[in-house]
């Protein structure tokens, strides 16, 4: 099995800020964008490869968990095969269950589900304990339209019994309206407090003072001028990335006509 040099598939060095990493994954996710290149398979693989990446390096804790692992992966993938530990011996303090919990979700990768998907079969409880034990929560959580459009990671407030805790959740980009995401390992505790159930979340979009959302298309309407409209100019429109785009506005433009900027949905 290959390790996954996360950095490398951002192209950016291991010393790089969150904003080089936050930067360089919009980037190239524009670039690769499954309705960019439709029915592209090599570019499908390359924008999993690359929200893989960011699960990991766009949270400061998944990143520092991703780093202290480093090249001994090896000694992880022996350990879990030997049903011991795999940072027993090395002085961590990160056990299996943390990088469980750390890492939760469904896996993209075979690297990422053996290394950060979960603790060894031998000490895993069995699916009928866990059903009776633990308890999967359900949250709702309101984003905006530009979180939907780039991903953000959320500190939210979990009630677990009596008590409130935080947990840090990561959207992954493109989420649309009544979306359901899943959060592995950070539900309700068991009775021997070994396992925890699931958090769901409905996901939520704030309507946005500018764009409306259709499917995977932004609509945005914009005024000009009577001069424009009549004898054609050009405007600047900001998309929701915050880039601007200069349309052109052909001569004669009708009252309600619609014009299509590519790639920006």
């Amino acid at each position: 099995m290959e390790y996954k040099d996360y950095y490398r598939t951002l192209d950016v060095s291991k010393t790089a800020t969150a904003g080089d990493i936050k930067k360089a994954f919009r980037k190239f996710a524009r670039k690769y964008h499954p309705d960019v290149n439709p029915g592209d398979p090599s570019a499908e693989r390359r924008f999993k490869e690359l929200n893989e990446a960011h699960e990991v390096l766009g949270s400061p804790d998944t990143r520092q968990k991703y780093d202290e692992l480093g090249a001994n992966w090896r000694d992880y993938e022996r350990a879990q095969t030997a049903g011991q530990s795999p940072f027993g011996g090395h002085g961590r303090s990160m056990s299996e269950e943390d990088i469980h919990q750390m890492f939760g979700g469904d896996p993209f990768s075979d690297f990422f589900q053996n290394f950060f998907g979960g603790d060894g079969q031998q000490r895993r409880p069995s699916p009928n304990r866990r059903a009776k034990s633990a308890q999967n929560l359900e949250h709702e959580l309101t984003i905006t339209l530009e979180q939907a459009f780039l991903g953000v990671t959320q500190r939210l407030s979990i009630r677990d019994g009596g008590n409130s805790r935080s947990i840090d959740v990561r959207i992954p980009a493109g989420v649309d309206d009544g979306s359901r995401v899943r959060v592995a390992g950070k539900g309700t505790r068991s009775g021997d407090h070994r396992t925890h159930g699931d958090v769901y979340l409905r996901i939520k979009l704030a309507p946005h003072a500018l764009f409306t959302r259709k499917g995977r298309d932004l609509y945005l309407n914009r005024d000009v001028t009577l001069s424009t409209a009549l004898l054609g100019g050009t405007i600047d429109v900001t998309t929701l990335s915050g880039e601007t785009i200069q349309l052109r506005i052909p001569s004669t433009t009708q009252p309600g006509q619609m014009f299509r900027i590519k790639e920006q949905g």
